[in-house]
């Protein structure tokens, strides 16, 4: 089998993205993608009915470098017969994330260099060539493409304890079951754990816990920014900006303007306070909300956790269930982890170039790609969906030496500089 020219790691909306733009280049560009699900899917311990997007959905897999793509969500639309009755409701607004999963369904059934159940086991190089080891079957590439994906924030001191009575927000439908005259810990106070908040006091009064402790650090929650001024940090020109400066600004930049991408979107606080002035006033579930509050520690005696706060308020709090709603992070993926000893790293980050591609402590043939690792060179953009189809245009271009995708000149109302 001769080398391919790019093997990807993971199917995330970001390869899928990528397999997408590759595809009308089949004929000079070989490819094949990796993910160990059994199916293409997207976050399905948060895919609650009715949550919505927080994009536009011209931010899809490929719009936004390419319009005239077959595989846009327009097109998913209009190969369903849906685009007139999306139109009529004035649909660009109220997509919900299960409608865009399904239509990142719909691309990866379209394409063929797809290949789940498919665990990548370890990458190696030699002989400038990368063995990528899938299943215990051996392939070689040229080039790799990492989209992994994030991995979860769980405390140390909670990991001995993760069950179904335990667990990171991410898995919450995985391990939902009824709370019933429960008790009830919910760690975080942004988007995933309001969305959790949300659907467990949307049950039936019968079926709603006897307590709900929800416990986050800030002193209130903080909104999601959604003004065209806070959607100009999630463009092109403002990635290249963020990409300019120099180490220590560019962190403190980052940490400024966390809220414009991790906030809580405005309908959902709405939604809420409403939920919250019912269940208090006209249910037995008790609800305590405790802000400033930090969890630092935990024990568990028979079916009970004790939870450790630093807070204003000095107790402990008990509960039943506990839901950590910690975010994420990204690590280097395990397949990587021998191989990652060749490039440059800075505290478990790897550095990474204009293209997006590792950098290499020696004289390596060929590139390896990295999809949501750029976010401490790359700024809060990174991981969402808004660069995927640029990025991946980036890369492409990258990886066949020449302008195959237009990826500069976009206008933008502010002129993102770095003097």
């Amino acid at each position: 089998m001769r080398p391919y020219d790019i093997i990807g790691v993971g199917i995330g909306p970001s390869n899928l993205s990528t397999a997408a733009l590759l595809w009308p280049l089949r004929s000079s560009v070989n490819s094949i993608f990796f993910d160990d699900k059994k199916e293409f899917s997207w976050h399905p311990g948060l895919m609650f009915p009715y949550a919505r997007l927080q994009v536009s959905i011209l931010k899809d897999l490929v719009t936004m470098l390419d319009p005239t793509s077959a595989f846009s969500f327009l097109n998913y639309l209009k190969e369903r017969r849906e685009l007139y009755i999306f139109a009529a409701r004035n649909g660009f607004n109220k997509v919900t994330r299960r409608e865009f999963e399904l239509y990142f369904k719909w691309v990866a059934s379209k394409l063929e260099n797809l290949s789940f159940n498919s665990a990548v086991d370890s990458i190696s190089y030699k002989d400038e060539l990368f063995t990528v080891v899938v299943n215990d079957k051996h392939y070689e590439t040229r080039n790799i493409i990492i989209g992994a994906g994030l991995t979860s924030n769980i405390p140390s001191y909670c990991q001995p304890f993760l069950s179904s009575s335990l667990f990171h927000s991410s898995q919450f439908l995985k391990q939902y079951n009824n709370y019933n005259n429960k008790s009830v810990a919910i760690i975080g106070g942004g988007q995933s754990s309001c969305e959790i908040l949300k659907f467990i006091l949307s049950q039936e009064e019968k079926l709603l816990p006897s307590c709900i402790n929800w416990i986050f650090r800030d002193h209130k929650l903080n909104i999601l920014e959604d003004t065209p001024f806070a959607n100009e940090l999630f463009t092109p020109n403002y990635s290249e900006y963020v990409f300019s400066l120099e180490d220590q600004k560019r962190a403190k930049l980052i940490e400024q303007e966390k809220f414009t991408s991790d906030g809580v979107s405005e309908s959902t606080l709405f939604e809420i306070y409403e939920l919250l002035y019912y269940t208090k006033f006209n249910t037995k579930c008790n609800i305590r909300i405790y802000n400033d509050s930090t969890l630092t520690g935990l024990s568990k005696t028979n079916d009970t956790y004790c939870l450790s706060l630093k807070s204003s308020i000095v107790e402990d709090v008990n509960a039943e269930i506990v839901i950590l709603g910690t975010g994420f992070h990204y690590k280097i993926p395990a397949c990587l982890e021998s191989l990652s000893k060749e490039y440059h790293t800075d505290n478990g980050m790897f550095q990474i170039d204009k293209t997006f591609s590792l950098k290499p402590k020696s004289d390596i043939k060929g590139n390896i790609f990295i999809h949501n690792g750029a976010k401490h060179i790359r700024g809060l953009a990174d991981p969402n969906l808004s660069l995927i189809a640029w990025r991946s245009g980036v890369i492409i271009n990258c990886l066949l030496g020449k302008e195959i995708y237009n990826v500069e000149n976009e206008k933008s109302i502010i002129n993102w500089s770095n003097p």
